[in-house]
């Protein structure tokens, strides 16, 4: 029994939920402007901006080069489009990018870095519906896009010029591609997947985990020889020929041998496009090799001896799911995976077969980081979509039977939008009842529920985007309450964890910094800094707050934290929370808010500034 959805409604909803998802991903845009907050964003706009200039060559390789080369065909087009109609808009200058002149074309080219992952993110939005669509039906597209709309984690990496929503946009595309593999297995199918996956590595190098589905499909198809015969609606059995007949293992291995060649051709033309979309990597293949090894030496022992979560592992990533999409959605994420493994449908396990070694693959790691889970949510937002689907026929059936309902078979016409969006008719008071009024109600009773808690914290992450970082702040009273001169302790690397002082061009007055480690203020002795004539100690929580793993270490920065607050004086402080729950620091929170989110009114550390005495 298909859901009674029609083509027109179908449409129609879609332009609703790609609307809102424009919405959700552009509200609190302007996070942290006109200051670079983000640690990895300039990763990008600065080889982006280099670009424009026709010079293509990388900072670095921790990270391809095709999302930089994207920003940079925007930047390109927007400059030299600006000069047709006569303005003259500055390249970014690096040494003088927040001069009092430079600072809105700064902005600009922050914002259009920004725009982009925004557009990538609505797009992705139609695509997961293409997505789902193809792997099953209308409706749990839907839905899948629907989930991918309002969900915190995906909207939040959106707000970011960095590649992560880029990557998710990659993946889906190459999940589309697998399942011309599977099903119809042409040669157009393996090389059209080879294009993707060699577009989703040189976005980032964890797509190359694709290999893993587009693998599971080529063995699938096997299993079954011939093209699959449909069984029902768009779903597919094993070993079922055109004719019914099942195969022996030896003519599936035959087979499996006989057509080698194709996924074989498929990572031949991976490595081609990847190479031509990122060809330093094989021009400084030195210089790439020992960057690509730091990441994995940094994935295999921990990322700067941070204790970034207490238990890391799968419960982490558990618990990212917790935070990025809310509880009734992570329950539902389990009973999916163990439904559709039930029943092991093969396009089940298709998109099974990436979320599940993704998330294998994540876990045994010792660097955690919640945006490193944005590749393996597409098929997850469809597997749950697609139960979601199943589970609601199967419950309006038995409501319809338990209350002997009419016409117990679905429209063949679908319902309307109206009926589409508030359940059925149930809130029409229709003159009579039918299994499709129960069946949209059932739908939307169930999405509401899944959805609210996410929703919620997807406002209110932009609601926090949208104010004043407590950086900018303290910088502001800074300016207006320190005298220039002054010697003050501070940390003003770039991007800052604290008051952005140091910024290029920046007009706040001359001070002195006296040099602190790159650990904080507190891998000094307070008496030294003293001793040094500095006045003022100025502490971030994305500093002094962070779990170590050295715990004798931290057990020093936090005697000498204790030591600023006993003797020395709090003049100014600059809390982002509502109150003063803070919960666990984990790095992610440098990036955005992450666990603490709902706790928070500000985006920002909290920034102490102490007075030393004399």
């Amino acid at each position: 029994m298909n859901p009674p959805i029609s083509r027109r409604s179908t449409a129609v909803a879609l332009i609703i939920i790609t609307l809102l998802s424009f919405y959700l991903r552009l509200w609190g845009i302007q996070f942290g402007l006109p200051f670079e907050y983000h640690p990895d964003e300039q990763q990008y706009i600065l080889p982006a901006i280099r670009v424009v200039s026709g010079d293509f060559q990388p900072l670095a390789h921790y990270n391809p080069a095709l999302y930089p080369y994207l920003i940079g065909l925007v930047y390109s087009l927007t400059y030299y489009g600006l000069q047709l109609f006569g303005a003259e808009p500055p390249l970014f200058d690096l040494n003088n990018g927040w001069h009092e002149s430079m600072i809105p074309w700064t902005i600009g080219w922050i914002y259009l870095a920004r725009y982009v992952s925004v557009a990538v993110g609505v797009i992705n939005t139609l695509l997961i519906y293409q997505l789902g669509r193809r792997a099953y039906n209308r409706l749990t597209g839907l839905g899948a896009a629907l989930i991918f709309t309002v969900s915190f984690l995906p909207t939040r990496e959106a707000h970011f010029a960095v590649n992560d929503a880029p990557v998710a946009l990659a993946v889906t595309v190459t999940l589309y591609c697998c399942i011309g593999m599977l099903r119809h297995g042409a040669l157009r199918d393996y090389l059209w997947t080879g294009i993707a996956l060699g577009l989703a590595t040189a976005v980032k190098y964890s797509a190359g985990l694709l290999v893993v589905p587009i693998g599971v499909a080529y063995l699938l198809q096997g299993f079954q020889i011939s093209p699959m015969k449909e069984i029902s609606g768009n779903r597919y059995r094993f070993g079922q020929h055109l004719r019914g007949q099942k195969q022996t293992s030896q003519e599936k291995i035959i087979y499996l041998l006989r057509n080698l060649w194709k996924p074989i051709l498929t990572g031949l033309v991976a490595m081609l496009v990847f190479a031509l979309c990122s060809p330093y990597t094989l021009i400084e293949y030195d210089l790439f090799w020992a960057n690509f090894s730091e990441n994995l030496e940094s994935a295999r022992s921990g990322f700067q001896g941070l204790d970034l979560d207490p238990s890391g592992g799968a419960v982490y990533y558990l618990k990212v799911l917790l935070w990025g999409f809310g509880w009734p959605l992570l329950i539902v994420f389990g009973l999916s995976i163990l439904y559709l493994l039930w029943r092991h449908l093969p396009i089940d396990l298709l998109m099974l077969s990436f979320p599940l070694f993704g998330f294998f693959y994540m876990q045994r790691q010792e660097m955690y980081f919640m945006r490193w889970l944005m590749p393996f949510i597409p098929p997850l937002m469809v597997i749950t979509a697609e139960s979601i689907t199943v589970w609601s026929i199967r419950l309006s059936n038995w409501l319809g039977k338990q209350f002997s309902f009419d016409n117990t078979s679905f429209s063949p016409k679908g319902e309307s939008v109206t009926s589409l969006l508030l359940g059925g008719r149930v809130f029409g008071l229709p003159q009579r009842s039918n299994i499709s009024n129960v069946y949209w109600s059932v739908v939307f009773f169930v999405y509401l529920f899944l959805l609210l808690p996410t929703l919620y914290a997807t406002t209110h992450a932009n609601y926090v985007f949208s104010k004043s970082d407590t950086r900018t702040e303290a910088l502001y009273w800074i300016r207006d309450n320190i005298p220039a001169g002054t010697s003050l302790a501070v940390e003003v690397r770039s991007p800052p964890w604290g008051p952005p002082l140091a910024m290029p061009g920046l007009a706040v007055g001359s001070y002195n910094f006296y040099p602190v480690p790159d650990g904080g203020v507190a891998e000094l002795d307070m008496e030294q800094y003293r001793q040094q004539g500095v006045s003022y100690v100025i502490a971030s929580s994305f500093h002094y707050a962070r779990p170590l793993r050295d715990k004798t270490h931290q057990a020093l920065l936090e005697q000498r934290m204790a030591w600023l607050e006993e003797q020395a004086k709090l003049v100014a402080l600059f809390d982002p929370f509502i109150d003063e729950e803070r919960g666990y620091f984990h790095h992610d929170q440098v990036f955005g808010p992450a666990n603490d989110l709902l706790l928070r009114e500000h985006p920002g550390p909290v920034i102490r500034v102490y007075r030393l005495p004399h």
